[in-house]
Formats: C-alpha cells, structure tokens, sequence
C-alpha cells in the first residue's frame, strides 16, 4: 500500500513538474492568435511585439499607438484653443507634450507563471498568473513617468483559474505636476474584478478620489468617481449588460474670466443597461441619471434632477453597422469627415426599418426650489412608409413624419415657465435693437418679463395650458401627421 501511494505521488511530482513547459506552449499559441486575430481599430495599432517562452515563466511587450489619422485629428484640434479660451504658455507647452506623448507608442511590458501553481501575495492554484506592467521605454511619457517619481503609469495582476475564469486587480498611482501657473494632481486609480474567458463576460470595479487641473486661474476638479459594471462582449461594438458610474464632484472654475464662471455639480451618476430582445435580433439601451446639485448656471439652481431615457427595438445589424462608421469617422481628414457623414444617412434609415422607439419617463427636477417634471414617448412605424418611400428617406427626412407618433406631459410652476419664456424673449429684443437704442439691459429685461406673462396668460385664455395645483400643466400628442396640443389641433407648416 505503502509502495502504490509513493508512486502515485511521484506520478503526480512528475506531472505537476513537467505541466507548466506544456503550458507554456499552449499560452504563447494563445497570446499569439489573439494578437494575430485583433480586430481592425481606426484609432488604435496593437501588436505583439516580443515573446519569450521559458519553462515556468514567459515574458513579453506589446505595443499601444494610435492611428496616424486619429493623432493628426487630435493634433488639429488640440493646437487650437477654443473660441473665448486663453492658453498660458506653460498651458500650450503642456498640450505640446501631451501631443508628443500621444504620438509615441507605449510599451507594456508582462511576464506569465505557468500553473499548476503559481506565486502572486502566496502560492496559489490555477493555470497562469500574468502581470501587465506599463513603463514607457523612452520618449514624453518615459519622461512623463519619471517626473512623476513613480514605478509605473499602470499595472495589472491576473490569476487564471482551471475553469477559465479570470481574476484581475489593477492600479494607477498617485500623480502630481506644478509648472508654472499650470498644474495638475490625481489621486489614482484601483479597479478589480473578473473575466469569464468562455462568455466573455466581465464583472469590474473601478475608483479614483480626486482629479484637479489648473491652468492660468482656470481650474477643472472632478472628486470621488466611482463605477461597476457586468457586462458581455456580443460583438466589436456591443456590450450587453449593465453599467454604474457616479462622482461626487464635477467643478469648472474661472473667477478671474471676464464672466466669471463657477459651474459644480454634485452627487451626479447615471445606471445604464443595454439588453436584446428574446429574438436577439432587437437591441434597447436604458439611461437612470441624477445629481443632486448643479450650480453656476445663470439664473439658476437646479437640484434633485432625476431622469430616464429608453431607446428601443433598434436593429442590431444596422446599429453595429452605424457604430462602426461612427468611429471611422474620428479618425478621418475634415473633407472624408463630410463624405462619411453623407454616408450615415442611409445607415440611419436600415435602423428605422426596425421600428424604434424612444420614452423620456421621468423628467423631475427643481429649478432655483420650484417644481418641474415631464415625460416624452415618439415611435417610429416602419409599416407607414413602403420600399419606395424608404429609399427617399436619405433625401427627404420629411417623409419620416407620416411614420411618427408621440406624446408627452409637462408640469412646472409659473416662475419657472415666466423665466424660462423671459429668458428667451430677452434674447430675442436684444438682437432686433436698433444699433443706436438707449435701452439698458435691465430695461430689456423688464420688458422681456413684462411679454412672458402676458404670453402665459394667453395661452392658459386658449386652452394650451391649465392652472391646476398651483402649477401650469399640458400635453401633447402627435399622429398620423396631427399635432394636438390639450386637444387642440396646431396646424404645422407644409401640411
């Protein structure tokens, strides 16, 4: 007995000895397809660019570089300051080395232990444990990375598990730069979670406490950004599953601008889904947005701002067909930008065959403390249209109205209302002033008020608004090419 459990254990020494050689083998095949296999990417250039296969441990590199054309359009527009914005000198020096850093290609550096038994915080069970590491090898970032006093700009850890099931753990550190009057400060980045190597579906989280940049009295702050999602690659261009992300703080200050500018908002996040039909051929996204505060807007307060949007039965060829050619257009010169634009058309039209549909449910929010809420549904009916109208479609969108339907409901106080119709009237006396008017911008004001109630007050005589509740309620609703507003038909222009 003593005998047959010596040789079984040196069968198995021998095994376990001899498997990760094998193992090994079977990886560097593995890695290799995957690069070889990649699919095309207008922005970004991936390839394996060395492999060293040993008997208990492989190491590689591969290379990170954005296209040509996706560099030459950044390049463009980040030259260039938007219109009203003031670049430092030391704000232009940092673009310009942004822009070096960008065009340089970016080395990552990983090694793999080949199971059975593999060394991480301790020895563990599986089939490898990889660990990514990314150091740049020279060029902006490489001086980027030592300027920032750190051992890395990213690292990853893997455990691969005998079910396919991968564990991952991920970290960027703290970073911090003064030059100047431009500078900048994160706090860094942790993210955990799991791969599933057969569905491939994923299971993340994600963290960072604070992001700040200054630049010539201007100061961007975003604080405590958090996120999970589980998700699963359908295909290049679709993930299936769900999606949370909030940060605590999102602030652009500017006090010393002419207008100063001090815009926060606080406590926002949105929760998204996107899932097929039971057929799979059907595809619906689903947005839950909130902040809890958004302050700096002229005029205005709003809070406890609560919103879902629903996008429905879109078809998932022509949406992969559309997305695709939406992210070939980031990368293409302004006259190819114009052609692929033309060409979105009648992608556009393949995805109203579908039928889609489109619910704005709920819209609640408070303006400066007074209440606001509406909701909104429009539906396409691809069997309003036939093939000959389809085919127009890219030529005359017009067609499109004898195929939508909708409705909505909107109930806000007067203040509100009296603001927001004030706010345009007052725009509108401003730009058909005379050159030579003695009006001040408070007298214009006033006026703009005064024409607000009374435009209220006139439709409320007509029926398109109700007093209920102490606030000012309607409805719409919107077929077979008829606009009704609480019951009463609006004539629309052309028809």
């Amino acid at each position: 007995m003593g005998r047959r459990l010596v040789l079984v254990l040196v069968i198995l020494a021998v095994g376990v000895a001899a498997l990760p050689p094998v193992l090994g083998m079977v990886y560097e095949r593995q890695i290799r397809a995957e690069f070889d296999s990649a699919p095309v990417n207008p922005m970004v250039v991936l390839e394996l660019a060395d492999y060293q296969r040993g008997l208990f441990q492989s190491t590689g590199t591969f290379n990170l570089a954005l296209t040509d054309e996706y560099l030459a359009n950044m390049r463009a527009s980040a030259q260039v300051p938007a219109e009203g914005e003031s670049r430092s000198a030391e704000g232009q020096a940092a673009v310009d080395r942004m822009l070096e850093a960008l065009g340089g290609e970016l080395s990552v550096d990983f090694e793999v232990q080949h199971g059975p038994v593999t060394m991480n915080e301790g020895p563990e069970m599986g089939l490898a444990f990889v660990r990514s590491t990314w150091i740049p090898a020279s060029g902006e970032l490489r001086d980027f990375q030592a300027r920032m006093n750190v051992p890395y700009l990213l690292r990853s850890d893997a455990q691969v598990g005998f079910d396919g099931r991968v564990e991952f753990t991920g970290h960027a550190p703290a970073m911090a730069e003064i030059d100047g009057d431009y500078g900048f400060a994160f706090s860094g980045l942790n993210f955990d979670g799991s791969y599933e190597l057969g569905s491939r579906s994923m299971q993340m989280t994600f963290a960072s406490e604070s992001l700040a940049v200054e630049e010539a009295g201007q100061e961007f702050r975003l604080g405590g950004m958090a996120g999970q999602a589980d998700l699963r690659l359908f295909s290049s261009y679709i993930w299936l599953g769900d999606m949370q992300v909030s940060m605590q703080e999102v602030a652009f200050v500017a006090l010393g601008n002419e207008v100063p500018v001090n815009f926060v908002v606080r406590n926002a996040g949105v929760n998204a889904v996107a899932e097929l039909n039971d057929a799979g051929d059907r595809l619906a996204f689903t947005g839950e947005y909130f902040l809890d505060s958004m302050t700096g807007i002229p005029d205005a307060e709003l809070t406890d701002l609560r919103m879902g949007i629903s996008f429905s039965n879109f078809d998932i060829l022509a949406y992969e067909q559309l997305a695709q050619q939406a992210q070939s257009m980031s990368t293409a010169s302004p006259e190819a930008s114009q052609a692929a634009l033309q060409a979105l058309a009648p992608l556009v039209t393949e995805l109203l065959r579908g039928s889609p549909s489109m619910e704005l449910a709920p819209l609640t929010l408070k303006w400066n403390g007074q209440p606001f809420a509406a909701d909104m549904r429009v539906n396409f009916d691809a069997n309003a249209l036939n093939a000959a109208e389809f085919e127009q479609l890219p030529a005359n969108p017009a067609l499109a109205l004898a195929a939508l339907s909708g409705n909505g409901k909107l109930a806000l106080s007067e203040a509100i209302a009296t603001q927001l119709v004030a706010s345009a009237l007052r725009d509108q006396l401003a730009q058909n002033l005379p050159p030579d008017s003695q009006l001040t911008d408070d007298q214009i004001a006033q006026a703009a008020a005064a024409q607000a109630a009374v435009s209220i007050e006139t439709l409320v005589l007509q029926g398109m608004i109700e007093r209920s509740d102490q606030l000012l309620k309607s409805d719409f609703n919107y077929a077979d090419g008829l606009l009704t507003v609480r019951g009463t038909a609006i004539p629309l222009g052309g028809q």
